[in-house]
């Protein structure tokens, strides 16, 4: 098994990344039976979204919310952007992205 430490993560041109997490997601509706019983289930609305950390590029304009980010030849939809400033640390920012994975194709 190999192991690595820290964030390998490239965020392109927004600066150098903290940290990453991405999940995958799904709706299930199941079906019943007459007594009740779960007889069958199906999947849909399959969404990956993935949350950036990193050290920010000020020089450079971070994505907005409402707008895309193209990560990974992949478009996610900017759902949520923080920026966080201090006296003795450098500019953060945290960008939280969706996209919908059509036939459960990533």
């Amino acid at each position: 098994m190999a192991v690595s430490f820290g964030c390998t993560f490239d965020t392109g041109t927004y600066g150098v990344a903290q940290g990453v997490e991405k999940r995958r997601s799904t709706t299930t509706d199941t079906y019943s039976d007459e007594n009740g019983e779960v007889v069958g289930y199906q999947t849909r609305d399959e969404i990956e979204e993935i949350s950036l950390d990193f050290v920010y590029d000020g020089a450079l304009a971070a994505p907005t919310e409402g707008g895309t980010m193209t990560i990974d030849s992949n478009d996610y939809i900017v759902e949520e952007v923080t920026e966080t400033e201090a006296n003795d640390a450098f500019r953060k920012v945290a960008i939280t992205g969706r996209r919908f994975i059509p036939n459960a194709v990533p």
